[in-house]
């Protein structure tokens, strides 16, 4: 809920999300009300990425005979470093990167000050291995959090703020949330 906090939530598509009192308005830039009055999320999507990935797992599943779990087809995708499993994974960590860069450029625009690191949530907060090639190749750190899961966050958040057990969402968040593991670069 801070001005120039930054946010990456990822499943079947990835966004990339700023918080900011400003209304950024660019092309490929999607602007949204925030929960908070006077605020904004300006996000760029990559609609996809997740697809894509679920695509590629799908496609070594039925190669195998077997299901594999996502961690370790990262794994063996990343430990190999060459095949299609590592070019997904590369081709899904560069869209990362440019939809960093426009959103970056676009708050830069705005006179916007990023908040580092980029907090990510989804699934993709689980694997270690696949938050380290990303902060690489976009060059910006990353973070997890106590729960990877947003949307459980989000509904706890508003809980205990309509129970008053605190007084507002941003006091909630900044009591319950908290980064576990940076990545850098």
């Amino acid at each position: 809920f801070s001005d120039g906090k930054i946010y990456d939530r990822a499943g079947s598509s990835e966004g990339v999300n700023i918080c900011t009192s400003t209304k950024i308005i660019k092309d490929g830039v999607r602007l949204l009300p925030s929960v908070i009055s006077e605020k904004w999320n300006a996000s760029v999507l990559s609609e996809e990425s997740g697809k894509l990935f679920v695509h590629y797992k799908k496609i070594m599943d039925s190669l195998r005979k077997k299901d594999c779990s996502y961690a370790e087809l990262i794994e063996e995708s990343i430990a190999l470093k060459a095949g299609s499993g590592f070019e997904t994974l590369e081709f899904i960590a560069n869209q990362f990167a440019r939809s960093v860069k426009k959103l970056l450029d676009s708050a830069f625009d705005y006179g916007v000050k990023p908040l580092f690191p980029i907090i990510v949530t989804g699934g993709q907060a689980n694997n270690p291995q696949w938050m380290q090639m990303k902060t690489s190749i976009a060059g910006v750190p990353l973070a997890t959090t106590n729960c990877a899961d947003a949307e459980l966050i989000g509904n706890a958040l508003v809980a205990y703020t309509s129970l008053k057990m605190y007084n507002s969402l941003e006091d909630a968040a900044q009591k319950i949330c908290r980064i576990t593991k940076v990545y850098n670069p």
